[in-house]
């Protein structure tokens, strides 16, 4: 944490209270606290700026991936049981009257595809993963691994 203090006249404050702003702007702010002050006949605003040191300008921003850019940067062995997946997931949210990412996010999805796919999908394995909490996992984990089992039953081929 950094503290950083800015003197701004009330009179002609123009150039001040930009640097200020532009402090602000390009700063992780955590407080600032304002103080009204008089130095002989001028009187000033002093802010003292709490901020971490990280600069946000430094830092890139995550950028999202519609559905089909996901899809389409989904490793090969994957893609098969992410669908299937995504389906269930479409039928649980539709049954449920919410947007499937409430039911699971493509992230969360795309590693219970990874656990699915090496055949240790498990309430235990998915609550390890970052999103799934104890609500997703009450609400829609047993519902999504029987219907998986079930469509894995139903497109094994018999001898």
């Amino acid at each position: 944490m950094q503290y950083r203090v800015f003197e701004v006249p009330l009179l002609n404050s123009e150039k001040h209270t930009e640097e200020l702003n532009a402090f602000l702007r390009a700063s992780r702010v955590i407080s600032v606290e304002k103080k009204f002050c008089t130095i002989g006949e001028q009187e000033f605003l002093i802010f003292c700026v709490c901020y971490d040191k990280t600069n946000i300008a430094s830092q890139k921003p995550q950028q999202k991936m519609d559905s089909a850019e996901f899809e389409r940067a989904l490793p090969a062995d994957i893609k098969p049981t992410y669908l299937a997946l995504k389906s269930i997931r479409r039928d649980l949210s539709e049954s449920n009257g919410i947007p499937a990412y409430n039911v699971l996010t493509n992230n969360e999805l795309l590693e219970v595809a990874k656990l699915a796919k090496n055949k240790q999908l498990s309430l235990e394995a998915m609550s390890k993963i970052e999103g799934i909490g104890e609500g997703k996992i009450n609400k829609y984990a047993t519902q999504l691994i029987e219907a998986y089992n079930k469509l894995c039953a139903d497109t094994t081929p018999t001898t």
